[in-house]
């Protein structure tokens, strides 16, 4: 009985641990221009690349560009 409460307290640890802080998910990790340049490599148009990376700004995976 020891040894289970044990595992079910460590799991519970490293979950917490695993959380990303709020500070982690602050700011975006890639630029617009990275993200165009990805999708030119995967072979969109450049239309279809704006879109795409437009979409990413908007769930906030992607910084905005800067205009």
């Amino acid at each position: 009985m020891a040894a289970a409460v044990g595992a079910v307290s460590g799991a519970t640890t490293t979950a917490a641990q695993a959380a990303p802080t709020a500070s982690h998910r602050a700011q975006p990790p890639f630029s617009y221009a990275a993200c165009l340049d990805a999708a030119k490599q995967h072979g969109e148009s450049r239309s279809c690349a704006k879109w795409h990376c437009d979409l990413l700004v908007t769930k906030g995976r992607v910084r905005p560009p800067k205009r």
